[in-house]
Formats: structure tokens, C-alpha cells, sequence
């Protein structure tokens, strides 16, 4: 739901300051009460706040909303996406190899990496997203460890196309198999060492190889395409 008045905006403003609030404490406008009422009963009718006996507090889906303002400007703050980012590893006679995809999709259309991505959805935890990142775009069940976390922005002609905070995780499959080709990416196992081989990859792909075999957890962050 998007709000974009300003005296809606000052009541959300307001119940994060002072729950439990009366008509009286929020009407700090130079509003007619029937005005302020008319922008008031708009809020109630859309689930953020909720009148209990005369008083006015914000719903969860208020305080959801109500949150993500920046309460000096009354403006609603963009922010990163946060996702999550798995690479699958695996031994195979003897030889250590990763699993790269080659994405289906924009952004970065055609690019192979190591990490497979997935949004996480409001109220889903880190391992939920990562298990059914894997589910979609592998076919597979994980085991999973926690590696570290990446900032990763990207510039495509000078406009900004990502910008997402991942959590990265390692897994090790425990049942399926690995499907060739899904609806979001192309996948195969590579020879960790044959890795330099692989053509039209992501520019960070060298520098993930490094993050993976580190013994310790990880911050990077890194700025693409300016």
C-alpha cells in the first residue's frame, strides 16, 4: 500500500511516537476536525490504524508501513533488497568442483556465476529463502553454512539496476538431482580449477572463488558498472 499524504503521513508519524493516542493528541494540524477526521477514517479503512475505545493505535500493518519512514521528511526511505546467495559445492573423483548457473533473466542476462539468488519474503527465514532458492533453480535438497554477507549495487548505462544485501550460504546437497536447465538459469558442474575457463561470467566470479574457500565468515561490498 502506498500513502502519499502528507497529513496521513503526520498520523502514521504521530502513533509511532505516542501509541495509544486520542482524536485530540493527533490533530496537531491546522485542520478542521472533519478534514483531519476525513484522512484519519482513510488510514482506519485501509488496516493501519485502529480506534479501541477512543483511543487510536497502529495496526502491524501500520507499524509495518509506519517504519519504513523517515520520520524528519515524511518521505518513504528506499532501501537495498535483502537476499539470499547459495554456491553448491561438491567432490567429484577426487577433484573439487562448484556448480555454476548462467542466468535466464535480467539482470545480467546470459551472465554464469556461482551463487544462486533469491529474494526473501517478508517473514520467511534466511534458510527458508535459501531452501527454496535451490528448490526453483536447482531441483535440489541442501545442507547449508553460513559463509558471510555481500553488498552488491550494480550500474547498467548509468542507471541503477541492483542494489541487494545477500547472506551467503554454502550447501552441499542431500537429495536430488541437479536439474541441466530450469526457468531461471542454465546449470553444470565445473572443475574448481577449470573456473577461469568458463566464458561471459559475472565480474566478481574470480573474487567469489576466493570467499569460498575462506576458513573464516565474510563482508564485501561492491559497486558495478559506474
Amino acid at each position: 500500500m502506498f500513502i502519499d499524504h502528507e497529513v496521513q503521513l503526520s498520523i502514521l508519524r504521530e502513533l509511532l511516537f505516542h501509541p495509544r493516542a486520542r482524536f485530540s493528541q493527533l490533530n496537531q494540524t491546522d485542520l478542521t476536525n472533519d478534514h483531519f477526521t476525513f484522512h484519519l477514517t482513510h488510514l482506519i479503512k485501509n488496516g493501519l490504524v485502529e480506534k479501541v475505545n477512543d483511543l487510536y493505535n497502529l495496526t502491524s500493518q501500520g507499524l509495518e508501513i509506519a517504519g519504513r519512514l523517515d520520520i524528519k521528511t515524511l518521505q518513504f526511505v528506499r532501501q537495498p533488497k535483502v537476499g539470499v546467495a547459495v554456491f553448491v559445492t561438491r567432490r567429484f573423483r577426487g577433484q573439487p568442483q562448484v556448480l555454476v548457473g548462467r542466468r535466464l533473466k535480467d539482470p545480467s542476462f546470459g551472465k554464469a556465476g556461482m551463487f544462486f539468488a533469491e529474494k526473501v519474503r517478508i517473514g520467511e527465514s534466511l534458510l527458508e529463502t535459501a531452501a527454496r532458492c535451490l528448490d526453483s533453480e536447482v531441483g535440489v535438497k541442501a545442507s547449508y553454512k553460513y559463509m558471510g554477507a555481500k553488498h552488491v549495487i550494480r550500474y547498467q548505462s548509468g542507471q541503477l539496476v541492483q542494489d541487494v544485501v545477500f547472506t551467503c550460504f554454502r550447501a552441499r546437497i542431500i537429495s536430488g538431482k541437479v536439474l541441466p536447465a530450469t526457468a531461471e538459469s542454465q546449470n553444470s558442474w565445473i572443475d574448481l580449477s577449470h573456473i577461469n575457463s568458463v566464458p561471459d561470467v559475472f565480474e566478481d566470479l574470480i573474487e567469489d572463488v576466493e570467499l569460498i574457500g575462506h576458513s573464516k565468515p565474510f563482508f564485501l561490498e561492491r559497486t558495478f558498472g559506474q
